[in-house]
């Protein structure tokens, strides 16, 4: 017998799919000033943790630039599901971002204190990022990590860094002002990111104690050696 779909069920998953196509169809606007010079950057691997970053080094205002590569899921035995870069606050700022994306992959940015060892912010809209932060200044690192939460995509990670608006207070440490802190978007984004962190921590713990171990073993060896 051949089924046939209900007038009611039909409409329900073409709103459903005309939404799902709206969301992942979002595009950041640029925050990038015209006519102003810029400076590129492109991903040099291994930057896949937070734990070894790929330098991008200080930033001031007025300073614009662009960081170039691509993360996702290129089958099981390889994957890049994140891209670590460290930056440094020269200055007080406000850095405007947009992480705009080129392929079929859903790209998410973390912003990352390691002196703190803790997430920021953490932007996971479905489609492109955008959005601001304040710096405090003082060469304080930081990290932007770009963080695939599906599919496979190439990245521009556009940023403008401003001047603290008129009369804001020099922030203290790193932080969204109120006005424009993003709303959580994907109920298992956050999770996911604290645990990928934590995979990075006992990855780097456990390189940590394998360079002792080694380093321990071979001054007894060349103890030894000298004592025969």
């Amino acid at each position: 017998m051949q089924r046939h779909a209900s007038p009611t069920r039909f409409v329900a998953a073409t709103i459903a799919a005309t939404l799902a196509l709206s969301a992942c169809a979002k595009h950041a606007d640029s925050p990038l000033a015209g006519g102003a010079p810029i400076a590129y950057f492109f991903e040099d691997e291994p930057n896949d943790s937070s734990y070894a970053p790929q330098p991008i080094g200080p930033v001031h205002p007025p300073e614009q630039l662009v960081i170039q590569g691509d993360a996702g899921y290129h089958g099981y035995f390889h994957r890049d599901d994140s891209d670590a870069f460290a930056l440094q606050a020269a200055a007080p700022a406000r850095i405007h971002f947009a992480l705009r994306c080129y392929g079929d992959g859903d790209l998410d940015l973390c912003l990352y204190d390691p002196y703190y060892d803790e997430v920021v912010e953490h932007w996971d809209s479905y489609g492109e990022e955008e959005g601001s932060f304040d710096v405090p200044g003082f060469h304080q690192d930081f990290q932007l990590i770009v963080v695939a939460y599906s599919g496979e995509a190439e990245y521009d990670l556009e940023l403008r860094v401003d001047p603290l608006p008129f009369g804001a207070p020099i922030p203290t440490s790193f932080e969204v002002p109120e006005a424009l802190r993003p709303a959580p978007t994907k109920p298992d984004a956050r999770g996911r990111l604290e645990r990928m962190l934590e995979r990075q921590r006992a990855e780097a713990n456990a390189r940590t104690l394998l360079l002792e171990t080694l380093d321990a073993a071979f001054a007894e060896l060349d103890a030894f050696v000298e004592a025969d």
